[in-house]
């Protein structure tokens, strides 16, 4: 690029198919800017890591880097492309077939007739058992229609109710079959009916071939080297050697994934996690040359082995700069029951078997990792900065809103101050009982996986960077079978998305939103401070001395490492205290200042 660079940073949601919108949004940003930091969820962290890797290719004499990124709707429209990105795994491949043929039918009678269909087909040993079930409790009425003289209505009566039990008793035997082998085959296939791995080789679908191939391929690097951070933090070739973390990046990728039996989101690249991995579990998991990879490459731990449940040797995960960008990408995209889910173990140091210094070896707990879009599925949070040197755009996909759902209207920026502070609604379509209830758990799940993105997206300084897509019921999420036309119109989508976000967003008009939000905030937080630091503490005055720093006796932890500290922390406390007494007098950032009001409050880092 000519010049200084123009930064941005990008953030894309979750949502399985709902990201073919993102390619061509991501080439209309890149024809001003350089993308700085890139994140996203699920098939956002999909789009962030190719955005990523074509910024990398764009650094590199990739010259088309964009431009092939900006075709991938092309193949996206091929015949059973999306669904072979997931194609199944052995036993799972009769309950996917099922899915598959209830996704293409078009109403919701044809859906189920399809999806009984199919599992009839699949299970036709349980379907004749049930069958024969049926018959014989049928027996009682054909024995009478033998027995004496009926008339029509009466024989075709029974005739029916016989043909309706053999037809039960072969549709419930087969569909207690079908989900008896869906569950011993989900789960024993890491609770998902796609590992997302072909063995045919690294170009050929699915999903993690696709995209490890992708990434290559957009970073301008040959198959058998993996694209790793260490490629994006620096901007160059660099080896194999570990580059600081902390270090000042070129490109920044962050993505979210969910670790299950720790109960929290994790962002990746790990950062002060050791996390460690069976080589044989990942084989299934990752084409062959990431493998390698990660075996070539693990972090330097500790001197003991570490070792999982059944004794398995366990080797680190590399140091982040070493960690290949697909498996960040396949960490954060595992849609529970549709992608399974990528095994990693951690060394419980609470358990005594792991407290006594003297043993030779660790022993490790397995780790779920699942989809990033259960704990943040918009993690609009990434980049944040109390006053941006640049755009930090986001992407967010919703339902059309009722009264703009016109081609024109399915894409929208909020274009005043005021715009976008409103609640989104997730309305109740349906009027029959059983619908609503299914309506109404649909809303429980969706609240408490988004509501924290939800509040966030209504902040002012974020809400008039975000651009939002409409996508009806059957465009985008579990979609697999979408047809070529519907998947050309969402890419048209994502065009007038990255358009508005080049032409329409008002930078100016952000930047200082920002400074009043960040300054008002910062106030009401240090008027808190000042007021807790004058208390007297009366059950315990060593408190207040602690924090004036004149106690003789020695703080319960975290003890300064100098008397110099000690004596600096007390002044500079005292002055922050002091400051909101000035501020009092002199006037208030808060005056005027963008709503709804936001608090500011430590909390952990993903």
């Amino acid at each position: 690029m000519d010049g200084l660079p123009k930064y941005c940073d990008m953030v894309m949601k979750g949502g399985i198919t709902s990201g073919v919108v993102y390619p061509t949004a991501v080439c209309e940003l890149a024809g001003q800017y350089q993308f700085k930091n890139i994140g996203g969820a699920s098939a956002g962290a999909i789009a962030a890591a190719a955005a990523a890797a074509a910024e990398y290719g764009r650094q590199n004499s990739v010259k088309d880097s964009f431009e092939q990124l900006g075709k991938l709707p092309d193949e996206f429209g091929q015949p059973d492309f999306l669904p072979g990105l997931f194609t199944p795994n052995g036993n799972t491949r009769p309950i996917f077939n099922a899915v598959i043929r209830f996704l293409k039918a078009r109403s919701r009678i044809g859906k189920i007739l399809a999806a009984l269909f199919c599992v009839l087909g699949n299970f036709l040993g349980s379907a004749i058992i049930g069958g024969l079930i049926g018959l014989a409790l049928a027996l009682p009425g054909i024995s009478l229609v033998q027995s004496g003289t009926r008339s029509f209505w009466q024989t075709a009566g029974i005739a029916f109710a016989s043909s309706l039990l053999i037809l039960l008793g072969a549709v419930i035997a087969a569909t207690a079959r079908a989900l008896s082998h869906a569950t011993t085959a989900v789960v024993k296939n890491g609770f998902g009916l796609s590992n997302g791995l072909s063995t045919k080789g690294p170009g050929q679908a699915p999903l993690t071939n696709w995209m490890y191939s992708l990434f290559n391929r957009l970073a301008g690097l040959p198959e058998g080297r993996p694209l790793v951070f260490g490629h994006l933090w620096a901007g160059r070739e660099v080896g194999d050697l570990p580059i600081d973390p902390d270090a000042p990046r070129a490109i920044n990728l962050e993505v979210i994934t969910t670790n299950l039996n720790h109960l929290s989101p994790y962002t990746i690249p790990f950062k002060g996690h050791l996390f460690y991995f069976d080589p044989d579990e990942w084989s299934l998991l990752f084409p062959e040359p990431v493998v390698t990879w990660m075996k070539n490459h693990p972090r330097r731990a500790a001197n003991r082995a570490v070792v999982s449940d059944n004794g398995k040797k366990l080797l680190p995960l590399p140091e982040s700069s070493n960690l290949p960008v697909v498996v960040a990408a396949r960490l954060s995209l595992s849609f529970p029951g549709l992608v399974c889910a990528v095994p990693l173990y951690a060394v419980d140091f609470s358990l005594k078997r792991n407290q006594d210094p003297a043993a030779a070896t660790l022993q490790a707990d397995r780790c779920w990792f699942s989809d990033g879009g259960i704990c943040s599925n918009f993690p609009v949070h990434f980049f944040d900065s109390p006053i941006p040197k640049w755009p930090t755009f986001a992407i967010n996909l919703k339902e059309p809103h009722p009264d703009h759902t016109s081609p024109d209207e399915m894409v929208w920026l909020p274009a005043s101050n005021g715009e976008g502070a409103l609640a989104s609604v997730l309305r109740f379509r349906e009027t029959k009982p059983l619908p609503q209830l299914g309506e109404f758990v649909n809303a429980i799940l969706s609240t408490m996986e988004d509501w924290r993105d939800n509040l966030q997206t209504r902040m002012p300084g974020y809400r008039n960077r975000i651009v939002h897509i409409s996508l009806n019921k059957d465009e985008g999420g579990l979609n697999l079978t979408m047809p070529p036309e519907l998947i050309k119109e969402l890419t048209r989508r994502g065009d007038v998305a990255g358009t508005k976000l080049r032409e329409d967003f008002r930078w100016p008009q952000h930047v200082w939103a920002r400074y009043r939000t960040t300054m008002c905030t910062l106030e009401r937080y240090l008027a808190a401070l000042a007021q807790s630091y004058e208390y007297e503490f009366p059950e315990d005055p060593r408190i207040k001395e602690w924090l004036k720093g004149t106690a003789a006796e020695p703080t319960p932890g975290y003890a300064w490492k100098s008397e110099s500290q000690k004596r600096f922390a007390a002044d500079e406390t005292s002055r922050l205290s002091a400051l909101t007494d000035d501020w009092e007098q002199k006037g208030s950032f808060c005056d005027g200042a963008p709503q709804p009001e936001p608090d500011l409050r430590a909390q952990p880092k993903f």
